[in-house]
């Protein structure tokens, strides 16, 4: 059988449809495909396959659920007999999902994910509850990487409330850690799962009524005690991934949804509203482009054993920072600094410094110059073949287009003239899998945002 992935690239199939009458086919087991040639199968990718699961016949009939398809893509289902059987049956496709609830603080569930087996470096690799002998379970993450990680353990708490940090910062009700028995440094595409109902609940708690699972960050802590908790992360790093970087995406009607976001490696990690998780809380973090230099300007509410804040810079947003300044915590809360750079784009960020020797990072803030040319345009986007960027420029000079992988694996490059004025530059990706990527322009002094790319 074929389905048209959804626009949340999460289904559930299920022959679990009670029929009556003789010649049925109660016991089923059922596999799901991807594949780019439906004629050759060597080419198809298994991404999951279920014994039981079900509600009805006794729990022996199918159900699997599964999150990261592509959507518009076409997959591949395939159904069987347990043994020898053979019968009618019925089988359904919906956009819906349902997640596993851990019984235990900090449970434990594991699945194989290598990325670098061919064909798998684009699919994601779902981690199940595994309840029973025959039955998969219900999802708890799913992983994307062109690495192979050995076994991947995923760890969830699932409080019976929203929990508060000792720095006031509060959480959504689950909190995860994830680790793998290989490969554990690099970044990693990764989902978390959470309900609507658990959003009302933390809306309510955080007092902020009128936010959005769009608003929720993650923070992404690696140090010593890992342990599906952040009441007791009193050393090691807080990485903040926010803004852009966390993508939040309703599945159908199901009350449930998932966030999205490329993390710098395995360790804790949770959910929450607001800029920083530790230790101070920003009123803003803001910056301007002056007349010779970029003036950034930030103020805090709280500073609770803060030691300094260290004032990052990068030309792209993503690699390559650099420090420009340490700056004491001052007793007005209010600070200022101006940058003289060249860079048409600059990207800063905070890293907040505590006593006890634990950090975080604000979220990012980009300055723009108008004294240098930029991209002006990109499209289509969504694209199939070629994609042109339009570039404006007030001198002549070379630019450089590089794209990468959400994992930041560089998949294509080119190198182009530019001439005075206005410049139309075509990019050939009709080859490339279809999928998300980062377009990144630089001339050799300045450096766009990094874009987002949808390749159908």
């Amino acid at each position: 059988f074929s389905f048209v992935a959804p626009s949340s690239g999460s289904v559930k199939i299920t022959t679990d449809i009670a029929l009556t009458g003789s010649g049925k086919l109660d016991d089923t087991q059922i596999a799901l495909y991807s594949t780019t040639n439906v004629n050759d199968y060597s080419l198809f990718r298994h991404l999951v396959s279920n014994e039981d699961g079900s509600t009805n016949n006794s729990g022996i009939s199918t159900q699997v659920f599964y999150s990261g398809l592509t959507p518009g893509v076409t997959y591949y289902i395939q159904v069987d007999g347990w043994n020898t059987g053979t019968g009618a049956f019925c089988i359904t496709v919906s956009e819906t999902i349902d997640i596993a609830t851990p019984t235990t603080s900090c449970q434990s569930y594991t699945a194989t994910v290598n990325g670098s087996a061919t064909g798998y470096s684009t699919l994601w690799f779902n981690v199940y509850s595994k309840p029973g002998t025959y039955d998969i379970g219900k999802p708890v993450a799913a992983i994307k990487t062109s690495q192979n990680l050995g076994t991947v353990t995923v760890q969830e708490t699932r409080n019976a409330s929203v929990q508060t940090h000792p720095n006031g910062v509060k959480y959504m009700q689950r909190y995860f850690n994830v680790n793998s028995s290989q490969n554990t440094t690099g970044s990693k595409s990764v989902r978390l799962f959470h309900t609507d109902t658990e959003l009302s609940a933390f809306k309510t708690a955080t007092g902020m009524g009128s936010a959005t699972a769009e608003d929720l960050n993650i923070s992404h802590y690696d140090g010593t005690t890992e342990n599906c908790t952040p009441n007791d992360n009193t050393s090691g790093t807080v990485t903040l991934i926010n803004g852009g970087n966390v993508t939040a995406t309703s599945i159908g009607s199901s009350g449930i949804f998932f966030l999205e976001f490329l993390s710098p490696g395995f360790s804790e990690m949770g959910s929450h509203f607001g800029l920083t998780p530790l230790p101070v809380e920003m009123l803003y973090f803001h910056g301007k482009a002056g007349r010779h230099t970029n003036v950034l300007e930030w103020a805090t509410e709280t500073e609770n054993n803060l030691q300094s804040f260290t004032l990052e810079r990068s030309a792209d947003g993503v690699s390559q920072w650099i420090a420009l300044a340490d700056i004491a915590p001052n007793a007005g809360k209010r600070y200022v600094f101006e940058d003289n750079t060249n860079l048409k784009k600059s990207y800063y960020r905070l890293k907040i410094n505590d006593l006890d020797e634990t950090s975080s990072l604000s979220s990012i803030v980009a300055i723009e110059r108008s004294d240098r040319g930029a991209v002006a345009a990109v499209y289509p986007n969504p694209v199939s073949g070629l994609l042109y960027i339009q570039i404006e420029a007030d001198e002549e000079s070379d630019a450089s287009i590089r794209v990468h992988s959400l994992d930041g694996r560089l998949m294509l490059e080119a190198a182009h003239s530019l001439f005075k004025g206005s410049n139309q530059i075509p990019l050939d990706m009709s080859a490339m899998p279809a999928g998300a990527y980062i377009l990144n322009v630089t001339d050799g002094v300045s450096s766009n945002a990094p874009m987002r790319i949808i390749k159908e």
